[in-house]
């Protein structure tokens, strides 16, 4: 072996161990100040976990099977996490965060929970729990009074993703200052927004439970629908709409995804679009688009 391939070696075998002794302190560290955090929020909820992990490339930050207890609340009322990736954080400003990105994965609701509604999720095959997931990614920029929502999604596995996009201008988002929003809001401004929707097998499920009980097939039922949203399409004259409509029988066809854009030419304050009397002119200056 000569040396040039030894210093390799070598110096492979140094940073893997340099590694593992920062990716150990990185963990201790970690886990330090979530424990910090838990004693702070101690008066409301037992909060137990049972690992946190610190990657240092992506440096996020990695909770495992959380579990969280409300004081005074039912049993029913506790609450199982079996991740949480906290992804960025602004851990300086003193009141609200000035950004966040996190993701709680396999957030486990028990169909019982849902009460009334729970048949309907049994009928539609769903087990006794039900695992939910949140995204939260935003950023606010206190000078520029711009609050940018990059995405707020929540789903369930074996169903669907519904996810928001949101960027907002001339907003003065301060806890001391709330109430001021409901005097201020026709100032903010919609530079562009979007929510869609991801289908994971929800859809389908539901034309299904509709089926059995019109005593139809599933392709049966399915052709219906789409013969009834002909029939509107052919009796629609506005071009949008019929656009629309075209794109929600898109969807019943090949249930996938499905979304709704505004991405106005220019800034819209929400005070203008108020005064605004026909729906199909907010349309036009919102630039709504709409896809599956």
């Amino acid at each position: 072996m000569n040396r040039k391939l030894i210093a390799a070696v070598g110096l492979g075998v140094v940073l893997l161990g340099v590694y593992f002794v920062v990716q150990l302190y990185a963990d201790n560290a970690a886990e330090k100040e979530l424990n910090a955090a838990i004693e702070n929020a101690e008066g409301l909820a037992d909060i137990a976990y049972d690992d946190v992990h610190v990657d240092l490339i992506s440096r996020d930050v990695r909770i495992s099977d959380i579990r969280i207890v409300q004081k005074g609340g039912a049993q029913s009322e506790n609450v199982r996490i079996n991740e949480v990736i906290i992804r960025d954080m602004d851990t300086e400003s003193e009141d609200m965060p000035a950004f966040m990105n996190f993701e709680c994965s396999g957030i486990v609701l028990d169909i019982k929970e849902l009460g009334k509604d729970a048949r309907g999720f049994r009928e539609m095959g769903y087990t006794e729990t039900l695992l939910l997931n949140l995204i939260v990614d935003y950023r606010y920029d206190k000078e520029k009074k711009m609050l940018d929502i990059r995405k707020l999604g929540i789903g369930a596995d074996n169903m669907g993703e519904l996810e928001l996009h949101l960027r907002l201008g001339n907003i003065l988002l301060d806890p001391d200052q709330l109430i001021a929003l409901l005097f201020t809001y026709p100032q903010i401004t919609i530079h562009e927004a979007g929510i869609g929707y991801q289908d994971d097998s929800l859809a389908e499920r539901m034309m299904q439970v509709s089926a059995r009980e019109r005593n139809m097939e599933m392709k049966e039922y399915q052709a219906e629908l789409l013969r009834e949203v002909d029939q509107e399409i052919e009796q629609e004259t506005d071009p949008f709409t019929r656009n629309a409509l075209n794109e929600i029988r898109e969807f019943i066809r090949d249930p996938d995804s499905f979304t709704i854009s505004v991405s106005p030419p220019n800034p819209q304050p929400l005070g203008s679009l108020l005064q605004v009397p026909e729906p199909r002119d907010i349309i036009k200056l919102l630039n709504v688009q709409v896809e599956s």
